[in-house]
């Protein structure tokens, strides 16, 4: 079966930052986690309007930029997850490294934002913000005067792995409108369906199944997860229904037979200075084996790789790539 049938109706567009510190910098427990949290913080400063301790209860909260980005909530009267008080985020934050403490003066930080469907209107914004944290620093010593830096520049990448200088420090203007590519296209260059499939879990994820954490994980528990994400991003970001029988593919996950599983519990807490508190982050890591009937499921397990799945996955948990024998790993 070509790769290219089952592929999920979706638009998404990925972009590489570059910061060069020009102080120390101290990034822990996760590199995402402190990049969103300092993003986030300074967004809201920048752009809210009523100065509400939160967003929910703000008549502008589905207009403005960062109700939209970082506290997005259903549409009133919405089909889909209407008893939710929020739905995934329209981004995915994914640095090259997911942990690291310390980085010296001098040295380059590389990070990726995904930004799916309607967000990719938004671009701009994480541009600009970036820019105005330079001189406020990020990470546990900005308020020492560390964790100081320069957005160098900004690229677009292309499925054929190529990139697109859209922002530049010495022109400091963006120079070419956020693009966006189909699913069908950031997979293309991707072999047939394989029979025996190895996903790398790199970064913690916590999946619930029958409302209880999966710590032994089984392929129907990571499809179920991933095809409820798309399915939501879809419907949110590109006011589409995926026309799928979920309840009959989840049925044929469970026939996947399970090869081996390499995997560990991983544990971490992060501060959150928006709800000024600790919270709890883990989940699995490592190599699960898988060997069925996996036609149906490749395309969207391809596309995964760049949206992540499970808990937190818009600041880089629930990160895997896919990999199959004699070929080198298919990493977004």
């Amino acid at each position: 079966m070509p790769i290219t049938s089952n592929v999920p109706d979706l638009t998404f567009g990925v972009f590489r930052f570059e910061i060069r510190c020009t102080t120390q910098m101290y990034l822990r427990p996760f590199v995402a986690s402190v990049l969103r949290g300092a993003f986030g913080g300074q967004f809201r400063r920048l752009v809210c309007l009523t100065r509400m301790e939160s967003c929910e209860g703000c008549m502008l909260r589905s207009q403005c930029p960062y109700g939209v980005l970082f506290e997005p909530a259903p549409p009133t009267n919405s089909e889909r997850l209407g008893h939710y008080s929020a739905i995934p985020r329209g981004y995915v934050l994914n640095p090259e490294k997911l942990y690291m403490e310390h980085l010296s003066a001098g040295a380059v930080l590389s990070f990726e934002v995904t930004l799916i469907g309607t967000a990719l209107k938004y671009l701009p914004y994480f541009i600009y913000v970036f820019r105005k944290l330079e001189n406020n620093g990020i990470g546990a010593n900005r308020h020492e005067g560390g964790g100081r830096f320069l957005l160098e520049r900004v690229m677009a990448k292309k499925p054929d792995l190529t990139e697109t200088l859209i922002f530049d420090r010495k022109e400091d203007v963006l120079q070419h409108a956020p693009t966006g590519f189909h699913a069908a296209e950031w997979i293309e260059p991707i072999p047939d369906v394989p029979d025996m499939l190895t996903l790398e879990f790199t970064s913690a994820t916590y999946l619930k199944h029958a409302r209880q954490p999966v710590k032994s994980p089984e392929f129907h528990h990571i499809i179920r997860s991933l095809y409820r994400r798309i399915s939501n991003l879809m419907f949110f970001y590109e006011s589409k229904t995926w026309n799928l029988d979920f309840a009959q593919t989840f049925a044929e996950a469970e026939k996947i037979a399970l090869i081996k599983r390499d995997t560990q519990w991983k544990s971490m807490r992060r501060y959150t200075a928006r709800l000024q508190t600790e919270l709890d982050n883990e989940g699995f890591v490592g190599k699960i084996t898988f060997y069925g009937d996996l036609a149906p499921f490749w395309p969207s397990l391809l596309v995964g790789q760049f949206l992540h799945i499970g808990h937190a996955a818009v600041f880089g948990l629930g990160r895997y790539a896919c990999s199959v024998p004699n070929l080198k790993p298919i990493s977004a």
